[in-house]
This record gives C-alpha cells, sequence and structure tokens, in this order.
C-alpha cells in the first residue's frame, strides 16, 4: 500500500517526505524522513504536524496515509488544485458521505502553527483539530479513500481491487 502511495506522490510532488517515528520499515522507499512532531504514539496529527513544518518552504503540503490502497494521482491532483484555487484556505480535505478524510489532503505549511497547538493540549484527533483552520471541502467518493487498519478492511480492499 505504502509503494502505491509513493508512486502516486511520485507523479504530482517534487519532494516525498516520510513522516514517522519508527522509519526502519520504510527504509527500503529510500525516502528522507523526519520523526513525529511531539514524540512517539501520538497519532497521524503528529505525522502532519511535523511535515509541514519541516517542507514549510513549500506553498502546499500533500499529506498521505500509508493505508489507503486505492490512493490515486487524479485525487492527489484534485486536492492541491483546489488548495491552489482558495487562496484563503489552509487545508482542502476530501469530503465523503463517511466525513472528512484529512490523511489524503492538501495543506499549506502555515496550517503547522494551529495544527501542533492542537497536539500539545493532548487533542489527537485529526478531524477535531481540522475545526482550527480554515478548511476548503472537496466533495468526493468514499471508496477512493478506503483505509485499512485491520485484516478485515484488508480482505475488503483486496475484493475490491480483484
Amino acid at each position: 500500500m505504502i509503494e502505491r502511495a509513493d508512486r502516486a506522490l511520485s507523479a504530482v510532488a517534487r519532494e516525498i517526505l516520510l513522516a514517522t517515528s519508527r522509519p526502519e520499515p520504510y527504509q527500503f522507499l529510500g525516502r528522507r524522513n523526519v520523526p513525529d512532531a511531539v514524540g512517539e504514539d501520538r497519532g497521524p496529527l503528529a505525522g502532519i504536524v511535523a511535515g509541514l513544518e519541516a517542507l514549510a518552504a513549500n506553498e502546499v503540503v500533500l499529506v498521505v496515509a500509508c493505508d489507503l490502497p486505492f490512493v490515486s494521482e487524479a485525487a492527489l491532483r484534485r486536492v492541491a488544485d483546489e488548495l491552489l484555487a482558495h487562496p484563503e484556505a489552509d487545508a482542502a480535505v476530501p469530503h465523503t458521505p463517511d466525513g472528512d478524510q484529512p490523511l489524503c489532503a492538501a495543506y499549506r505549511p502555515r496550517a503547522a502553527r494551529p495544527l501542533r497547538e492542537a497536539l500539545e493540549c493532548g487533542r489527537l484527533s485529526v478531524v477535531e483539530a481540522l475545526g482550527r483552520i480554515a478548511v476548503h471541502r472537496v466533495a468526493a467518493e468514499a471508496e477512493a479513500y478506503l483505509n485499512v487498519n485491520d485484516r478485515s478492511e484488508l480482505a475488503r480492499a483486496e475484493r475490491r481491487a480483484s
């Protein structure tokens, strides 16, 4: 799954950075990495903050979780284009019938500070932290943002892929 995300990102991004406090399993990708913000085991928000801070010179930073088997170049281009078209927004986040999908979204580095503040206050929910920034929601299909957190979700993804 992470190789698929890496390929999709390679098609649209100048630089790919892996935000993780455990880089060893991902060394085969050959990507630069940064540790999660505010220490280990703080969840995806810590990775988002670390990535935004490390890529602060960029206009747009794409965030993609490693457990999205159907992430596509088109989906990434769309959120990046939507963010560029809405300069007032700090993030362009796909919104599906299942809700916001902030782990496959485009962010401006300026969002790092309010997201870090949420993290430092112990608010680890990315969806909750979105309330601290200006979000442009992008209508999207839920299946494109299917993530895999357990064996049943992996089986579902494998059935869909075949």
